[in-house]
């Protein structure tokens, strides 16, 4: 984003301080002009561009934490059940040995 922004500082200023000829002349004015409007419309254009490709990787990686929070709970529903049958057998075991 600096890049882009250093690239169109510069180009402004080679506009502006560019010869008489762009701001005197019809001709001058119309380049000038056209100038303008590229460095304004190129800038928008990818501005557009990094906004979309920032939006598709929000949502990626929002899907991905959805899968991550559904297998950590899942995982954590393994664990409680393991614990549970675990405590079972240890306390029937200990039954056994009195």
């Amino acid at each position: 984003m600096e890049k882009q922004l250093r690239k169109d500082a510069n180009e402004w200023d080679d506009l502006f301080n560019g010869g008489p000829g762009l701001r005197k002349s019809q001709e001058g004015l119309n380049t000038l002009a056209e100038k303008l409007f590229k460095i304004a419309k190129d800038s928008v254009s990818k501005a557009l561009k990094r906004h979309t490709a920032a939006i598709g990787k929000r949502e990626e990686q929002l899907i991905a934490r959805e899968l991550v929070a559904k297998h950590l709970d899942q995982c954590i529903k393994q664990r409680k059940t393991l614990e549970a049958l675990c405590k079972h057998i240890f306390q029937k075991n200990h039954d056994l040995y009195l």
